[in-house]
């Protein structure tokens, strides 16, 4: 039976949250996630303090060691402008090991990301509509490309996106509508010392298309190779070196690897 730690009555539309991991007791990016949660706060009014943010900490750490659990998905959010805190806590499903190995397919989206006039995209937040509509619009794949108000590549509608071309890794900017990623600059911090330049760049379609390489971040599924974007092959239609490279480096960082 999965063991699970839930202090929660129910979920408040009007809410920040964080979804965390761990990887063999450690909670990946702990304080990295509480940062953004203090700047999701703010956005909606609530000005939080180092020792609230400590406060937070100490109650995700406590849960976390009452749980039992090994390897485990931690949600926190924060009710707005109330202030309740709800916590789950629970074993994390892991991915399969052939998507890594192989690759995934994804699609865009019809749905579109939200305009800057409406809830910011970096502001994480429980309106989360928008993402489920365009996961439900490519159900058969594994994720969808979503395309900011230019129709450029904006993000995935839980994961954020690059691409490689001539050995250069590229992204949408924030400006494009996404959410600044936690994996996202873990990327952008393993990079640097591999030698692999990153540009944030707008990116159209076509960009996408022709890239040599794709992959996607995520808290809970790490990196994740594309192989394919609306049934147009990536680059040979495998996983690509610099992908395998950085995919390499960030389970040294997790501790998945020696």
């Amino acid at each position: 039976m999965t063991k699970s730690i839930i202090n929660v009555t129910h979920f408040n539309h009007n809410s920040v949250f964080e979804s965390l991991r761990t990887y063999d007791r450690r909670i990946f990016k702990l304080n990295e996630h509480l940062a953004r949660l203090k700047e999701s706060a703010k956005m909606f009014g609530m000005e939080l303090s180092g020792e609230e943010i400590l406060n937070f900490k100490k109650i995700i750490q406590d849960g976390y060691e009452k749980s039992g659990i090994k390897n485990a998905y931690i949600r926190i959010a924060l009710s707005v402008p109330a202030g309740k805190i709800h916590l789950i806590i629970r074993e994390i499903k892991v991915y399969p090991e052939t998507i890594y190995k192989k690759g995934v397919s994804i699609a865009t989206a019809v749905s579109k990301k939200s305009s800057f006039g409406s809830i910011g995209p970096n502001i994480k937040a429980s309106n989360f509509l928008s993402g489920i509509c365009a996961k439900m619009d490519v159900s058969e794949k594994f994720e969808a490309l979503m395309l900011g108000p230019q129709a450029e590549a904006s993000e995935g509608s839980v994961s954020n996106i690059f691409i490689v071309k001539k050995k250069n890794i590229f992204t949408p900017p924030l400006s494009s509508g996404l959410l600044a990623g936690i994996t996202r600059q873990a990327v952008f911090d393993l990079a640097g010392p591999l030698g692999i330049a990153i540009d944030e760049r707008v990116l159209t379609r076509h960009d996408m298309y022709n890239s040599d390489e794709c992959f996607l971040t995520n808290t809970t599924a790490g990196i994740v190779p594309v192989v394919s974007i609306d049934s147009r092959k990536i680059g040979s239609g495998r996983p690509g070196g610099i992908t395998k490279r950085l995919a390499k480096a960030f389970r040294m960082l997790t501790g998945e690897e020696d």
